[in-house]
C-alpha cells in the first residue's frame, strides 16, 4: 500500500468517525421525502454497510480476499444506481440531512472503491 492509499484509508476512518458513524439516522427526513417500506429498509442497509466498511479504515489493507470481495460488490454501486427513484426523493430541498449523509456516504464508497480497484 503506498502513501495515498493509506492517507485515503485513514481519511476513510475519519468520516466514519465524524460523519456516517453518527446519529440520529434523518428519519424525519425520510418522511418527508416519502422513502418508506422497501426502499426505507435498503437505505438503511446501505447507509450501514457503507459506513461499516468505513469504520475498517486502514485495517482495509489486512482483510482477507473473501471479505474484500464483498466489501469490493458492496460498493461497487451507489445507492441511486440501485434504486434510481430515489433520486428524485433525496434533495437538498426534501432532506437536507439526508442528502448530506447520502453525500458523504457517497465520499467514503467512492474512497473504498478506488482502494479496491488500485
Amino acid at each position: 500500500m503506498n502513501d495515498d492509499q493509506h492517507n485515503n484509508l485513514v481519511r476513510l476512518r475519519e468520516m466514519y468517525t465524524q460523519k456516517l458513524g453518527v446519529g440520529p439516522f434523518p428519519t424525519n427526513d425520510c418522511a418527508v421525502a416519502r422513502i418508506t417500506g422497501e426502499l426505507h429498509g435498503e437505505l438503511v442497509i446501505y447507509l450501514a454497510n457503507i459506513a461499516g466498511i468505513a469504520s475498517h479504515g486502514a485495517n482495509l489493507a489486512t482483510l482477507e480476499a473473501p471479505r474484500k470481495l464483498e466489501f469490493r460488490r458492496l460498493v461497487a454501486r451507489s445507492f441511486s444506481e440501485r434504486f434510481p427513484q430515489a433520486k428524485q426523493k433525496i434533495t437538498p430541498e426534501k432532506a437536507p440531512m439526508l442528502f448530506r449523509l447520502m453525500a458523504d456516504t457517497d465520499e467514503a464508497r467512492l474512497l473504498i472503491k478506488e482502494y479496491f480497484d488500485s
